[in-house]
């Protein structure tokens, strides 16, 4: 799993036009304290959702693996309606 910093270049970079970025952060990592996070939207503009994880730090996907794989499968759900 990307960090948002790096999911965001590699989005941008391959231009990947139809694809659709689900964007899962925790509210303690210091990467959305990085300047211009808040506009995340704008640098991805494929962005069609995202989640702030209350208490959790970088490594959401490992220490909140059930919420973050649950809230994988309803993006990706969400995908085919």
């Amino acid at each position: 799993m990307f960090s948002r910093l790096t999911l965001g270049c590699a989005i941008s970079e391959a231009g990947f036009e139809r694809s659709f970025v689900l964007d899962i952060a925790g509210d303690r990592d210091s990467v959305v304290k990085f300047p211009r996070m808040e506009h995340l939207s704008k640098f991805v503009p494929q962005l069609r959702v995202t989640i702030m994880m209350s208490g959790c730090g970088h490594w959401n996907q490992q220490k909140r693996a059930t919420e973050v794989n649950a809230a994988m499968i309803d993006f990706l759900w969400g995908l085919s309606t």
